[in-house]
C-alpha cells in the first residue's frame, strides 16, 4: 500500500473518532518493526535511541528512527524518512521528502517541507504543519493545531479542541493567514473545533461546537468554501472580508451577504456581493443572520444609518446621549463624548475627542476615532476600534474582535483589566490587535493576541489561563520589543515557605512554535517565536 492511500485511509477514520496511534508497548526488541507503517526495506538504516533528551541530525537520506523517551529534537533528511518520535515533548523538523511521523505521547510538534508527508500526533497538545504538497496529518487526542500549507492537504483532528487550518501560516503583521494553495478536506472529529477555510477547501466539524472561519480575501471566484455538517444552534459561520471605502462619504462599506438554496434544493448557497463564496451542504433553512461578517484589519466599522432603528444626535461639543432598545447609530463629532448604546446591535463612532462608548447586550460596533477613548462592549460578540491616541477597549462577555490602531493602547477580551490587580473575569475566545504603539494585551482562555508595531506587553494570568481548555495563543511575540508577563498568585508550604512557580518553554520545530507551561501545564501558545526561552519571560507576583 503506498504512502497515499495509508494516509487517506487512517486520515477518514480519525475523523470520526479512530484511533490509528501505533503501538507504544516498552519492549526489549524494536517495538515497532511489525506496524505496516514501518517497512524495514525502504530505510537505508535504522536507528534506535533511549530515553535521554536526544538532538539527532541525519547524516544519509532515507533513514528510520525509534526516539523512545525523553524530549527529543529530530532534525531529519531530505529523503523519504521515518521517525516513531515515542513519549516526551518531541520536535521534529523532517525536510524534503515523503515522511512518515508517528509522535506519540506528549506536547509534539512536526514541521514537514516540501514531499507528500503523514503525520500522527498521537496524545497530548500537538503542533503539525505539513509544509508544501500534499499532506495527512491527525492530531489524534489532545488540543492540537494543524496547518496543511501549500497542496491539497488532509487534516483531522481527532479528539479535544482543535485549530485546524489549511493556509501556510497562522499569524502575520494584520493578525490574519497567509497563503491558500491548494483545496483541503478538514476533518473536526470530537470537540469544539476551529476549522480555517481558504479557496476551495471542505470543513466537516463532526461532535462538538466547532467554528467555521471562512476567509474571502482570498476567494476569486472558483472554488467555493464547503461545509457538510452545519448545525444551527450549536455551530457558528464567520465570513473574514476585506472592506472598501465609499469613495463620496469616505466610510467603510459592508458586502451584500445573501444565502440562497442551491440548485438541486439541498444545500444553501452564500453570497458575497452576488458572487457564490460558500456551499453549506445539507442545510436548507440558512439565513443571512446566521453568518458572522468580520472585517479584515480595523478599517470598517459598518456604519450604515438606513440600517438602525434609532440615530443618536451628535455635535461639535461633548455630546451624551443613551440608546433604545433597538438598533442604534450615533456618529458624535468633536469634543469629549458619552454613548450607551443599551440593548440591540448598535454602532457607535466618537470621531474627535475622548470618547467614552459603551454598547451593553447586542453585538454591537464601537469607533473612537482621534482622542484617547474608552470603549466597552459589554455583552455580545463585539467589534471596538480604538483609532488615534492612547485607548482603553474592553470587550466583556462574548467572542469579541479589539483593534486598537495607533497609540499606546490597553486592550481586554474580558471585563476587568490589569490596574485592578488580575482580569478575574474573561468570556469568549476573543481576538486583540494592539497595532501600532506600545500596547498592553491582557489575554483570556482562547484569546488570540498580536501586539503590532511596537513594545507590547502580553499579559497572562495565571490562575485563569493555565491548564485551560483553550490557552491563549499569541501571534507576534518579537523577544527584542515585546515581553510576556506572567500574573501569579504566591503559594507557600506548611512552614510558610514561598514555593516558587516553575515555566518552561517547549519549542517546536525550527523555532516556529512555542508552549509555555506554567507549573506544568499549558498556559500560552506562541507563533512566530524564535529563540524564545524561560528567561525572556517576566514572572509578576499577586501583592
Amino acid at each position: 500500500m503506498d504512502v497515499a492511500t495509508i494516509a487517506n485511509f487512517l486520515l477518514f477514520l480519525g475523523a470520526f473518532g479512530a484511533s490509528f496511534a501505533l503501538d507504544t508497548e516498552e519492549s526489549a526488541g524494536p517495538r515497532l518493526e511489525e506496524d505496516s507503517l514501518y517497512d524495514r526495506e525502504a530505510y537505508d538504516r535504522t536507528d534506535r535511541l533511549g530515553d535521554a533528551d536526544d538532538e539527532v541530525t541525519a547524516d544519509a537520506d532515507n533513514l528510520a528512527w525509534f526516539m523512545e523517551g525523553g524530549n527529543d529534537a529530530l532534525t531529519a533528511s531530505d529523503g523519504a524518512d521515518f521517525a516513531d518520535l515515542g513519549r516526551g515533548d518531541d520536535r521534529a523538523d523532517m525536510g524534503a521528502g515523503n515522511d512518515l511521523i508517528a509522535a506519540q505521547d506528549g506536547n509534539d510538534s512536526v514541521a514537514g517541507a516540501s514531499g507528500a508527508d503523514l503525520a500522527l500526533g498521537g496524545g497530548g497538545d500537538d503542533w503539525l504543519d505539513g509544509g508544501a504538497d500534499h499532506d495527512s496529518l491527525a492530531g489524534e487526542t489532545g488540543e492540537d493545531l494543524l496547518t496543511g500549507g501549500a497542496g491539497s492537504d488532509i487534516l483531522a483532528g481527532g479528539e479535544g479542541n482543535d485549530v485546524i487550518s489549511g493556509f501556510s501560516q497562522l499569524g502575520g503583521a494584520s493578525g490574519s493567514l497567509s497563503g491558500a494553495d491548494g483545496a483541503d478536506q478538514m476533518f473536526g472529529g470530537t470537540g469544539d473545533d476551529r476549522l480555517i477555510l481558504g479557496r476551495g477547501d471542505s470543513a466537516t466539524g463532526g461532535e462538538g461546537a466547532d467554528r467555521f472561519e471562512m476567509d474571502a480575501r482570498w476567494h476569486d471566484g472558483n472554488g467555493p468554501f464547503t461545509i457538510t455538517d452545519y448545525r444551527a444552534g450549536e455551530d457558528s459561520l464567520v465570513l473574514q472580508y476585506d472592506p472598501q471605502i465609499d469613495p463620496d462619504s469616505s466610510l467603510p462599506l459592508t458586502p451584500e451577504l445573501e444565502v440562497q438554496l442551491s440548485e438541486d434544493g439541498l444545500s444553501s448557497l452564500v453570497l458575497l456581493d452576488g458572487a457564490v463564496v460558500a456551499v453549506v451542504e445539507g442545510v436548507t433553512g440558512l439565513t443571512a443572520a446566521d453568518i458572522s461578517l468580520l472585517p479584515d484589519g480595523d478599517t470598517d466599522t459598518g456604519y450604515r444609518p438606513e440600517d438602525f432603528d434609532a440615530t443618536l444626535p451628535g455635535s461639535a461639543a461633548d455630546d451624551r446621549a443613551a440608546g433604545s432598545a433597538g438598533d442604534d447609530y450615533g456618529r458624535f463629532g468633536a469634543g469629549d463624548d458619552a454613548a450607551l448604546g443599551a440593548a440591540g446591535e448598535d454602532s457607535l463612532l466618537g470621531d474627535g475627542g475622548s470618547d467614552t462608548l459603551a454598547g451593553e447586550t447586542g453585538d454591537d460596533t464601537l469607533k473612537g476615532d482621534d482622542g484617547d477613548d474608552a470603549l466597552a462592549g459589554d455583552g455580545g460578540n463585539d467589534a471596538l476600534f480604538g483609532g488615534l491616541g492612547a485607548d482603553r477597549l474592553t470587550g466583556g462577555d462574548g467572542v469579541d474582535r479589539l483593534w486598537g490602531g495607533g497609540g499606546n493602547d490597553i486592550l481586554s477580551g474580558g471585563h476587568a483589566d490589569a490596574a485592578g490587580g488580575s482580569e478575574a473575569v474573561i468570556d469568549g475566545a476573543d481576538s486583540l490587535s494592539g497595532g501600532d504603539g506600545d500596547d498592553l494585551l491582557l489575554l483570556g482562555r482562547g484569546d488570540l493576541g498580536l501586539g503590532g508595531t511596537g513594545a507590547d506587553i502580553f499579559w497572562l494570568d495565571a490562575a485563569t489561563n493555565a491548564g485551560a481548555a483553550a490557552v491563549a495563543t499569541l501571534h507576534d511575540y518579537d523577544a527584542d520589543t515585546d515581553r510576556i508577563e506572567i500574573h501569579y498568585d504566591r503559594i507557600y508550604d506548611q512552614d510558610m515557605i514561598e514555593i516558587a512557580p516553575t515555566v518552561a518553554v517547549l519549542m517546536g520545530p525550527m523555532s516556529a512554535y512555542a508552549v509555555i507551561t506554567f507549573n506544568g501545564e499549558p498556559l500560552t501558545h506562541v507563533t512566530g517565536a524564535t529563540g524564545l526561552t524561560a528567561a525572556d519571560l517576566a514572572l509578576v507576583a499577586a501583592g
